[in-house]
């Protein structure tokens, strides 16, 4: 299938600080009622399973949506 749109979520960036793997994500737009809750949780997720497979601690997790739609 092709898609009309872009993915709201585009990038995300890692970084490692005093063992604490941080994860943030940048999203070009956003449904704050729908899909911002599960890119939240989707991206939790993945930056879980990135600590616990490179032995970091989880630490935190940032979120910019640029155009959120109410």
């Amino acid at each position: 299938a092709v898609s009309t749109l872009p993915p709201c979520h585009y990038t995300f960036v890692v970084n490692v600080q005093d063992g604490r793997l941080n994860l943030h994500l940048t999203q070009r737009s956003g449904d704050i009622a729908l899909g911002v809750p599960f890119n939240i949780a989707a991206y939790a997720l993945l930056a879980n399973a990135l600590a616990q497979r490179t032995g970091f601690e989880v630490g935190e997790f940032g979120h910019t949506v640029v155009d959120a739609h109410v």
